[in-house]
């Protein structure tokens, strides 16, 4: 969550705005190879713990790291389907997001 040092207000609306040492730092990490997901305490501060995870797991559905819902359980049986085969394991970015989602998912 970056908190108000990370803002400027603007004096004529009250409207937050990014500050520089926080826009070249998310420029930095992004010319680096890394997917940002920003809360602001605006957004943060205030909510219940319900409020908190939605928000989290839209920030992170946003960016593609999570799914808008949870992972589908793997299909096994079924008319089509052959018991005797191996189950490949999940990639790792399912295995990553299933994770995450248990760990932030909505009550």
């Amino acid at each position: 969550v970056d908190g108000p040092s990370h803002y400027l207000q603007d004096a004529s609306s009250g409207a937050y705005v990014v500050n520089g040492p926080t826009k070249f730092k998310a420029r930095l990490l992004r010319a680096l190879g890394w997917t940002l997901a920003t809360v602001a305490f605006f957004e943060w501060d205030g909510k219940a713990l319900a409020e908190r995870r939605r928000l989290l797991c839209d920030k992170l559905a946003d960016i593609g790291f999570l799914p808008r819902e949870p992972p589908a359980p793997p299909r096994v049986g079924g008319p089509d389907s052959d018991d005797s085969a191996p189950t490949p394991p999940p990639s790792p970015k399912v295995s990553q997001a299933k994770r995450a989602w248990e760990i932030i998912k909505p009550d």
